[in-house]
């Protein structure tokens, strides 16, 4: 019986006090020593366990970054959603913590059918971005909100609750539960990577390659304000806004701070999609069905925004597993698929074959020159010799530049920057104009529009000295 891991990685775009807290250098260099961070050769990443006959991390790997640590306190609870790589049964859960750990060292895991994934939840219309609530069960017996609809009593209402900032309503995170601690102890956790040993229970799942699985974990004992047990996330630079987030919180008693989103100003009880960075929560997965091909991004193979309207080259190391019968394992094609801007929409593109370099596992294609101003998304798309297809990372860059009808980028000018933070007062929430429709959690000072204001001096727009010299 053959095995594959998978962990998933996502970021998001800063690193946020009290809850979140920074690697200092020497962390790194230990976890490196460690080997949890992949080992760099000739600039070219190469992970440990990148042979079919070891556990191998992912179908694509977006060159992890350990980043920092959330703080998750007692009776509160990290989860994040997982797509299955293969048919098999999940073996074991892994989760990676930091030095420090709540009173109570004991965590509680739940796995659950997930209604969040790549196609379903914040950051896809109509809903917001992390970090944003989300929203709750509430049990009357108990006089709080609950994460889980199994948190409830029997006399309980079983509705949910959203919280989410808009008029449409969230949903729950979780499906069907296909794992629950209730049948085995809590595992008892301490500073690195721990484990919970699904197999050994009996209660190993089954799934099926393209599920969405929901993984919780919930430090146990009694909750206290300076108790808390960090989680590392990581961080991949190929996320953004628009993925739904992979960080999942819930908070029991949120307090300013904590959660630190800027956008809520009265932060409510429930879960929140907290963020692009992925907690260190992953699963292994115990298979013996064949696999599709494994897309490895490595350094500087991916397009960045250039000036440059030159051809432009990707490469990524591509290979293929079979462990039902490896003699027939083989990548039988891998090719780009693209699309360009046009007309404020994204349209389809001819695709473009990759070629084998003969180096390794290493393919090589190349996105034709392009115009100044042109902004393409793609992504690889490998194939082996059963059919069986993988997709890597959906990449955007764009042509950048110097001048379009909107802006010009001076590389001459001197310039002088003018704040106007330490005159005036702080605008009230209430002198903001907001829409009829925003939810009365949400910070008016980030949605809403408030001004004009005297910003204390003319400025120059496109040559022209302006003369509104006002913000709002």
């Amino acid at each position: 019986m053959k095995s594959i891991m998978l962990i998933l990685l996502l970021c998001t775009s800063s690193v946020l006090a009290q809850e979140v807290i920074p690697l200092s250098d020497s962390q790194r260099l230990l976890l490196k020593k460690n080997n949890v961070i992949p080992k760099r050769e000739n600039n070219i990443v190469k992970f440990i366990n990148g042979d079919c006959t070891k556990p191998v991390f992912g179908f694509y790997d977006p060159l992890p970054n350990v980043s920092g640590y959330w703080g998750v306190k007692q009776g509160d609870v990290i989860g994040t959603w997982i797509v299955v790589p293969a048919d098999g049964s999940i073996d074991t859960v892994y989760f990676h913590v930091g030095q420090n750990i709540g009173a109570d060292s004991l965590v509680s895991i739940r796995l659950y059918n997930s209604n969040i994934g790549p196609h379903s939840g914040p950051g896809l219309p109509p809903y917001p971005p992390a970090c944003t609530p989300w929203g709750y069960y509430f049990s009357q017996h108990l006089n709080k909100a609950v994460p889980w609809k199994a948190s409830l009593y029997p006399e309980d209402d079983t509705s949910w609750h959203s919280t989410v900032p808009i008029e449409e309503n969230s949903f729950s995170p979780h499906r069907l539960s296909i794992f629950d601690m209730g049948y085995v102890p809590p595992v008892r956790v301490k500073p690195g990577i721990n484990k919970l040993d699904l197999e050994g229970t009996g209660f190993a799942p089954d799934v099926k390659k393209g599920d969405v699985i929901f993984i919780d974990i919930q430090p146990l004992g009694v909750p206290s304000e300076s108790s808390f047990t960090q989680f590392y996330f990581y961080e991949d630079e190929t996320k953004s806004d628009s993925t739904p987030a992979s960080t999942w919180i819930f908070y029991n008693n949120p307090i300013p701070g904590w959660p630190n989103c800027d956008t809520i100003s009265n932060p409510p009880p429930g879960w929140y999609a907290r963020s692009n960075y992925q907690p260190g929560i992953w699963i292994h997965v115990q298979t013996s069905s064949n696999t599709p091909p494994i897309i490895k991004q490595v350094v500087g193979g991916d397009a960045r925004n250039t000036f440059s309207t030159n051809p432009i080259s990707i490469e990524y190391d591509i290979y293929d597993c079979n462990y039902d019968t490896p003699a027939v394992a083989g990548v039988a094609s891998a090719f780009i698929r693209w699309w360009k801007m046009t007309d404020l929409e994204y349209l389809p593109q001819q695709d473009i074959l990759m070629s084998p370099t003969g180096i390794g596992d290493r393919w090589i294609a190349e996105i034709p020159r392009q115009e100044q101003g042109t902004a393409v998304q793609y992504q690889v798309v490998a194939r082996d010799s059963a059919g069986l297809e993988s997709i890597g990372p959906q990449i955007n860059f764009k042509i950048v530049t110097l001048k379009n009808k909107y802006y010009w980028i001076d590389t001459n000018y001197s310039c002088i920057n003018k704040s106007i933070a330490n005159s005036g007062s702080i605008i009230t929430y209430t002198s903001f104009f907001v829409p009829p429709s925003t939810n009365p959690l949400s910070n008016p000072w980030n949605d809403g529009t408030a001004g004009p204001f005297d910003i204390g001096s003319s400025f120059q727009f496109f040559g022209d000295t302006t003369l509104r010299p006002v913000a709002s």
